[in-house]
């Protein structure tokens, strides 16, 4: 008997359809698993957990984060900052200093205009400008009218109101650097250099006064001989004062008294002194051949001392001299205006 021929036995082809059944299983469960194995690692991937710990990178970036942004600590201020307050502004200082006593109050005339006279007629007589009577009476044209009172100053001037931040000072150095604030003061019959809004000031013309000796400045090289005057050429050069001659070695003086504020040398001028004055005059002593040891930066000088000497050693002179120069609040000056030579 054939061993296919029994009933229970499988059929024909049994054996490897069953086989292929159970490969076809194995793959689909493997498949399964590995579905499975990549679901996990997804959520691990993409899910935080609280209970992990931080990795090195989590823990520099929040060390990063606490540098960028650091605790900010607040300072109280007082309840009285000076930020909260407005910025004062402090007055600037003015020396008030007494009238000078080398000047009378300037004397002012009263005139009644009679029929034909003119502005002209009237300022020749007088020996003043057609402007000073014009700016004193506040005149604005030129008709006279018969029978009026002109007010007329005995000297050539102007009359100046004082505006905000004006002083004495700043006046006389606009309109007249030949006079002092003190000076100003006294011609105008005031007791010290204080003044006020809307005051009325006059103020001489340049060169109308003549300075009283006593408060001329003295001569710095007695003896010397002025041989080129203010702003003439000298030698190729232009003068910013006098050039005065005289005998190698001889002594220069101070003109004044006053303090020391400038030793110096220069290239063209040679050795140069400066001597600070009242009233803001500064005298200078340039081309001197030698400074004397004593004199410093500080040092107090009276009228005559001695600041040195004058020589040959200054290629600009051609003959031993001395250039002295003089400026009131750097206002250059002719020197021969304010110096008894």
């Amino acid at each position: 008997m054939g061993r296919y021929s029994y009933d229970d036995m499988p059929p024909e082809g049994y054996r490897e359809n069953r086989g292929s059944r159970s490969r076809m299983s194995a793959f689909i469960a493997l498949i399964g698993v590995l579905i499975t194995l990549i679901a996990i690692v997804v959520y691990l991937l993409f899910t935080p957990r609280s209970d992990a710990p931080e990795t090195d990178a989590a823990v520099v970036e929040r060390t990063e984060l606490a540098v960028r942004n650091p605790e900010v600590i607040a300072i109280p201020q007082s309840t009285e900052s000076t930020a909260s307050k407005p910025v004062e502004k402090a007055d600037p200082v003015v020396e008030i200093k007494a009238a000078s006593d080398d000047f009378s109050p300037v004397e002012k005339f009263s005139y009644t205009i009679s029929a034909g006279d003119t502005l002209q007629s009237i300022a020749s007589s007088y020996g003043i400008d057609v402007e000073t009577i014009v700016s004193v009476n506040k005149l604005t044209g030129t008709d006279l009218i018969e029978g009026e009172v002109l007010s007329i100053p005995s000297v050539s001037g102007v009359l100046v109101t004082v505006e905000d931040g004006d002083t004495l000072d700043t006046i006389v150095r606009r309109r007249n650097p030949e006079l002092s604030a003190s000076d100003l003061a006294a011609l105008n019959g005031k007791a010290d250099t204080a003044v006020k809004t809307g005051e009325e000031i006059f103020v001489p013309s340049p060169g109308a006064l003549e300075r009283p000796v006593s408060r001329t400045f003295s001569s710095p090289l007695p003896g010397g001989t002025i041989t080129a005057h203010y702003r003439e050429y000298y030698n190729g050069n232009v003068v910013n004062g006098v050039v005065i001659a005289s005998d190698p070695g001889s002594a220069v003086e101070a003109a004044a008294d006053g303090r020391v504020i400038d030793k110096s040398f220069d290239k063209v001028y040679g050795r140069t002194v400066k001597i600070l004055h009242d009233d803001g005059y500064v005298t200078s002593y340039s081309a001197l051949e030698r400074i004397e040891s004593n004199i410093t930066v500080g040092t107090n000088l009276e009228r005559g001392d001695v600041i040195g000497a004058i020589g040959t050693s200054v290629r600009a002179f051609p003959e031993p001299a001395l250039l002295f120069s003089l400026e009131q609040n750097s206002v250059s000056l002719d020197p021969e205006l304010l110096t008894q030579f």
